[in-house]
């Protein structure tokens, strides 16, 4: 990490403890802080508790799952920008568009390529500052691209 970067803070919801851990790990020397919980509700409170710059979250947890996560980020007017990313091991391209439908700004299906996580959570976090920068609908700018808009490189 060099000087000019700052620490970007991730929230990722996962219910399963080892798919947590790697994913700390693997960003350990990034320039990323995450912030794990093992499921959705505890997601949930936790990105109306604290500034996140970013959720990664899996579909298949208890109590809320993924897609209503998703549901509920965007209709909450101060995280409705929020980048999210879903990583799960559920490999339906219905799953995947549901998904994409909701909000989600990237997919991914596990296992996750560890060594190219770090570059493909920057790329999306990228693709969020230029849309926020110009502005949301309702302060006359575009606002987020449409989830058809955005497709999903493995």
């Amino acid at each position: 990490m060099t000087g000019f970067e700052s620490t970007k803070r991730i929230l990722v919801a996962d219910d399963d403890p080892i798919f947590l851990d790697l994913f700390e790990a693997s960003l350990a020397a990034s320039s990323f802080e995450v912030v794990a919980v093992g499921d959705g509700a505890e997601a949930m409170l936790s990105l109306e508790a604290q500034p996140f710059d970013m959720a990664v979250i899996d579909v298949d947890m208890p109590i809320i799952d993924g897609v209503r996560l998703i549901a509920l980020i965007r209709a909450t007017p101060h995280l409705r920008t929020l980048p999210i990313v879903v990583i799960t091991s559920m490999r339906s391209s219905r799953i995947k568009d549901e998904c994409l439908r909701m909000g989600a700004d990237d997919f991914m299906t596990k296992p996750v390529d560890w060594g190219l996580l770090a570059q493909r959570l920057e790329g999306v976090l990228g693709a969020g500052m230029t849309q926020v920068m110009q502005g949301s609908p309702a302060e006359g700018g575009p606002g987020r691209l449409p989830a058809s808009s955005i497709s999903s490189v493995s």
